[in-house]
This record gives structure tokens, C-alpha cells and sequence, in this order.
């Protein structure tokens, strides 16, 4: 499977022009906006920008997937939830959101990344 993919993410790097590690970035976000439906109809919505719908990736890499799904619920549901919001304001209510529902993993998050 692993194999697999690497192969998908190279096709991906080639058909969008990028290495092949942007690639696998760019099946990585695919692979979350499976988990993530709110986010991934805000953006097809145009809603949310590409890059706003990575922060909520990346913010919520770390969560298991019932707590990203209740991440995506809460902040891409409604259309008036991040209306108006700026790309760190989306950062730290998705922060803020993920801490809510898991300090413990937000910690470790921190702890590993020093």
C-alpha cells in the first residue's frame, strides 16, 4: 500500500508540476478532505480558500478521525462560522476547537514539535 501511494503521489507531483514531496502534501490533503465533508463543501463551495481548508488539515493532523470530524463539524457546518475570519483567526479557532476536544494530544503535538 505504501508503495502504492508513493506512486500516486508522484502522479499527482507530475500532473500538477510540483516535486514529488508537494505531492504526496497534496494526496495527504485529499486523503483528509475525505474525513473532513464541511471543509471539503465550503471549499468545492468556494467558501473557503485552498489554503484556509489547509490550515484545518493541518490543525487537526493530529486528531483521531471522530475528533477531526467534530472539528469540521463545528467550524465548516455553518457558512457564518468563519465568515469574515482572517487566515489566523481560522488557525486559532480550529487550535482552540482541537484543544477543547483533546488537550492531550495538542500538548503532545506541542511537546514533540520542540
Amino acid at each position: 500500500m505504501e508503495r502504492q501511494c508513493r506512486g500516486l503521489a508522484a502522479e499527482i507531483a507530475l500532473a500538477r508540476g510540483v516535486s514529488a514531496h508537494a505531492g504526496g502534501r497534496h494526496l495527504g490533503f485529499a486523503r483528509a478532505m475525505a474525513e473532513m465533508p464541511h471543509t471539503a463543501a465550503a471549499l468545492a463551495a468556494g467558501r473557503l480558500t485552498e489554503w484556509r481548508a489547509t490550515i484545518l488539515v493541518r490543525e487537526t493532523a493530529y486528531l483521531d478521525r471522530a475528533d477531526r470530524a467534530l472539528v469540521d463539524q463545528r467550524l465548516c457546518a455553518d457558512p457564518a462560522t468563519l465568515a469574515g475570519l482572517g487566515d489566523r483567526a481560522v488557525e486559532a479557532e480550529a487550535k482552540a476547537v482541537a484543544y477543547e476536544l483533546d488537550p492531550h494530544a495538542v500538548i503532545d503535538r506541542n511537546a514533540a514539535a520542540r
